[in-house]
């Protein structure tokens, strides 16, 4: 679990996003991929919650082409 943090962390930093991390909520969300919740808190104390969408490699052989 710990290197999924990290991971959603990493994967943060690559977009513009409001707030640190804080947590990942583990939900069932999502059809084909999954879609793990991530909440980041904000200086006021307010949460933004984004969905960080991991592309099925075995659905979509070519992940660029989805993008």
């Amino acid at each position: 679990m710990e290197n999924h943090l990290k991971q959603i962390k990493e994967i943060a930093n690559e977009f513009v996003i409001l707030g640190n991390f804080i947590s990942r909520v583990e939900t069932d969300i999502g059809h084909i991929n999954p879609v793990p919740p991530a909440e980041f808190g904000l200086d006021n104390g307010s949460k933004n919650r984004y969905f960080l969408q991991r592309i099925n490699g075995a659905v979509f052989l070519v992940p660029k082409a989805v993008m």
